[in-house]
């Protein structure tokens, strides 16, 4: 599979705004009082084709190269989707992010998150299963901290996470969840976002304002 290599500075535009925004949209969450709302199926349709990865070169207001990151969607053996998201830099920094989910609703199935901390000399690990309990739909996260990176024993955390709504779907999958919305002018739609490696959930609203052609 070829992997297209994005140097254009619009690219990188895009990848800067769209995680500025994914972060925008949480903390606008975050300080809001949590309610219970009800929440709907944003998934309209699967614009993509597994399997499908784009590369893009990070680079500074020189033009250096700075990291890279990589977005890529592939199928499990059981038809479910792969959705991976990565960022790494030359010092040996990343950031790795791996979702299973539904393929027809891209409701979650199971996840992990690997950082690594080069400056720290530690790798931090979030893992988390979804699931059901009690007839309600739950998260099992286990975080594991190892420091330094190689360590054999880590600390560990586990709990269930209590997931509120109907329709959930787990952060780290934010930039693929949202390529299948109803990009309709005056569409808005609320579901829960699961913040894993946070142990936290918000009632997250995107909306379509307008829509606008560009090149």
């Amino acid at each position: 599979m070829t992997v297209p290599e994005r140097r254009a500075q619009s690219a990188r535009r895009g990848v800067v705004v769209g995680f500025t925004f994914c972060a925008l949209a949480l903390a606008l969450s975050a300080c809001a009082q949590q309610e219970r709302i009800d929440t709907v199926n944003v998934v309209t349709g699967i614009p993509w084709s597994a399997p499908e990865a784009y590369r893009y070169v990070i680079v500074n207001s020189k033009e250096e190269p700075q990291g890279e990151g990589v977005f890529s969607v592939t199928r499990d053996a059981g038809g479910n989707f792969v959705m991976v998201q990565q960022f790494s830099d030359e010092d040996g920094n990343s950031d790795r992010s791996t979702v299973v989910a539904d393929a027809a609703t891209l409701r979650p199935l199971a996840g992990e998150r690997v950082i690594v901390d080069a400056s720290e000399d530690r790798r931090v690990t979030a893992v988390r299963v979804y699931g059901a309990e009690d007839g309600d739909a739950i998260v099992r996260i286990a975080e594991q901290t190892y420091d330094p990176p190689d360590e054999d024993d880590p600390s560990l955390r586990c709990s269930p996470l209590k997931i509120d709504g109907e329709h959930y779907y787990d952060n780290d999958i934010s930039l693929f969840l949202w390529r299948t919305i109803t990009f309709e002018e005056g569409w808005s739609g609320t579901y829960t976002n699961v913040i894993a490696n946070r142990r936290a959930q918000r009632a997250l609203t995107v909306r379509v304002r307008r829509q606008e052609r560009i090149t």
